[in-house]
């Protein structure tokens, strides 16, 4: 079940940073939609880590969801690294 949560979360993640990245009619737009995008991913990141914990209770591997964690931890550094 983890592993398959922690793919959802991970799509959620990627549809986070289209929907951040579209083009946006105006800057103060593009930048709710990064701040919004911003929040959600915390969020998502802190599902993983509940994830990661579930699994290691349970004696299962975490290595594949920690690389998915890694993934949308790159996606929300990426857009704070566009959005400054």
């Amino acid at each position: 079940m983890p592993v398959w949560a922690s793919r959802e979360l991970l799509i959620q993640g990627q549809e986070l940073r289209e929907y951040a990245e579209r083009g946006w009619e105006s800057d103060e737009l593009r930048k709710r939609a990064v701040i919004e995008a911003h929040t959600k991913l915390a969020n998502i990141l802190v599902k993983f880590e509940n994830l990661v914990n579930q699994a290691a209770e349970n004696g299962r591997d975490t290595v594949g969801i920690e690389a998915m964690r890694a993934k949308v931890k790159e996606i929300q550094q990426s857009m704070l690294r566009t959005a400054v």
